[in-house]
């Protein structure tokens, strides 16, 4: 698991990791979530979101399958996406693209029309090249 390559959580039990991935997920979500208000408030029309942890319980897999519910704490940004869903909502008219990683398992999942997550595949120490993304839409 990703905990035993961070070597400063090697030593934290299961529930210490836990609270660990909730306090970075609430503090990074929050973040996320004020820096699109501000995007929003300039007229931005397309939003590009770079997250390593999959914000939908719906796009994480592994090895082709669904992550246990169990798990998915530790896989699963879910504050991340309820937060997005309700922001891409209220926004019709705005594009939402989530890039993530994390469950090493390929996904793409629509949640909403003008919302997209994508979930790269990878083996440890060997990601994939998922696509190439055009940032000339300008």
């Amino acid at each position: 698991a990703d905990v035993g390559e961070i070597q400063e959580w090697k030593h934290l039990s299961r529930s210490q990791h836990l609270a660990a991935y909730q306090r970075r997920a609430d503090f990074h979500t929050n973040l996320l979530t004020q820096r699109i208000r501000v995007a929003l408030s300039l007229g931005a029309t397309r939003i590009i979101i770079a997250t390593h942890f999959p914000p939908f319980a719906r796009a994480c897999f592994y090895r082709g399958d669904p992550t246990a519910p169990s798990y998915l704490p530790f896989y699963c940004n879910r504050k991340m996406g309820v937060d997005l869903t309700e922001i891409a909502e209220s926004q019709p008219h705005v594009s939402f693209l989530v890039l993530c990683g994390h469950t090493h398992g390929a996904c793409t999942y629509q949640p909403l029309p003008n919302l997209v997550c994508m979930v790269g595949g990878a083996e440890y120490r060997h990601p994939e090249v998922c696509g190439v993304l055009d940032l000339s839409f300008v």
